[in-house]
């Protein structure tokens, strides 16, 4: 039996800026698991040569350092594709491309040296890899979630947050849909998980099973405290200073045997507004637009 998806209803809104960076960070997951490349960028020397032929010396070395700024470019990596077509068991194409992924930040001319009509340049280059694309990125990825449940809930009366439990996967699912359109938040189960415990884990793949999802996200709000200065501690409500902590815990777990694909955590710190005769918590403007939680 399916549990019901919670309706949508006017509540505080979840810190924005966290939530951008998790939906662009879920989004480059798949990306994850390949090899990794070269980092940062790395001097490469290679020579190239060109036949002068009637042509003027500055072509005729422009020519010979794009030979040899290829051949570098080639040291530094490369794509390369082969097609052949066959008809009637013939190759009727025959293509091959090499395709370098690399830029160029520092070309230096080493050695020049004309001689028996050709130009040979000797050159050293300083070449940063591109970052390669991730052949997953086109395909759908489909999460379910539940509510993130309050690690310290006593943390959450302070400012009475305690709706941020169910406030909070909302938000995230439009934060993936305005930043991540690659991934989407299909259910949210109407109820709290510890994703921390083995047996709840153990129970993600029928979770998933139930709402067809591909992954699990689980997450926890692991702080919400609020630091109050020394002056601030006989009339706080007075006092703009007090520091509102913001803390996540995520978790993502295969959908189809439960193992944990990743772990992270975020933290925010910054001043919040807390209003005790009002009963009225702002989190700080850092935070997002502003999350307020009335009695």
């Amino acid at each position: 039996m399916n549990l019901p998806v919670s309706k949508n209803t006017a509540l505080p809104l979840a810190p924005q800026g966290m939530l951008k960076v998790l939906g662009k960070w879920f989004a480059a997951l798949m990306c994850l698991t390949l090899p990794a490349g070269q980092a940062s960028a790395a001097w490469f020397e290679a020579q190239g040569q060109a036949l002068l032929a009637g042509k003027p010396k500055q072509q005729a070395r422009e020519e010979a350092t794009a030979e040899a700024l290829k051949q570098a470019m080639l040291f530094a990596g490369a794509s390369v594709h082969s097609v052949q077509t066959l008809a009637n068991g013939l190759i009727t194409e025959d293509s091959f491309q090499v395709q370098a992924n690399g830029e160029v930040n520092q070309l230096e001319l080493i050695d020049e040296i004309w001689k028996h009509g050709y130009v040979t340049v000797r050159i050293r280059a300083d070449i940063f890899p591109k970052p390669e694309q991730c052949p997953a990125a086109g395909f759908q990825k489909t999460l379910v979630t539940t509510h993130f449940p309050i690690q310290y809930p006593q943390q959450a009366l302070d400012g009475q947050l305690g709706q941020l439990s169910q406030v909070l996967p909302r938000q995230l699912k439009q934060r993936f849909a305005q930043h991540a359109p690659a991934v989407s938040i299909q259910a949210i189960a109407p109820y709290s998980a510890n994703w921390y415990r083995r047996e709840i884990i153990e129970q993600a793949p029928a979770l998933a099973r139930q709402h067809q999802a591909q992954y699990i996200l689980g997450a926890t709000i692991t702080g919400l405290d609020v630091a109050r200065s020394n002056a601030s501690s006989l009339a706080f409500w007075q006092d703009d200073t007090d520091m509102r902590q913001f803390s996540l815990a995520i978790t993502i777990l295969d959908g189809m045997h439960g193992g944990t694909l990743m772990n992270k955590a975020y933290e925010l710190t910054a001043p919040g507004n807390l209003t005790e005769r009002r009963k009225l918590m702002l989190l700080p403007r850092s935070f997002g637009d502003l999350l307020m939680v009335k009695p």
